[in-house]
């Protein structure tokens, strides 16, 4: 009748990634910058962009970066916890991490992410996950 169930017969489909400055608090979650998925079109710097990760668990998080695509003044700064002016900074990323697995794990149960655009160069797809 309605083919809902013809959903699954295309095999997995790609999550759309929100935009800039959420909570993502899904047990896995996939995000990227404004842009990433509309190439060759970006979205104009400067901007910045922030997302917060909370699944509301107790088990630390793993935040795995499959490719960054950073220009020369760009940079992605990593937080252990909620929030930048409360949460210990992990790791700070920049166009010598391009091109490269990159993984940051937290020691608490949330992380804050933060990109900071100079210029129309994107970031890759990032996961989080447990």
């Amino acid at each position: 009748g309605d083919l809902s169930d013809e959903d699954s017969c295309s095999g997995p489909v790609r999550p759309v990634p929100p935009a800039c400055n959420l909570t993502l608090e899904d047990f896995y979650s996939v995000f990227s910058t404004p842009g990433y998925l509309s190439y060759p079109y970006r979205t104009p710097g400067p901007y910045e962009c922030r997302w917060v990760l909370d699944p509301h668990d107790s088990q630390r998080l793993v935040l795995s970066f499959s490719a960054l695509e950073l220009g020369p003044s760009d940079a992605v700064w990593i937080y252990d916890g909620p929030q930048e002016e409360s949460g210990h900074l992990l790791r700070t990323l920049d166009a010598m991490s391009n091109n490269k697995p990159v993984t940051v794990e937290s020691s608490s149960n949330k992380m804050t992410v933060t990109y900071r655009a100079a210029s129309s160069n994107p970031v890759s797809d990032r996961k989080s996950t447990r």
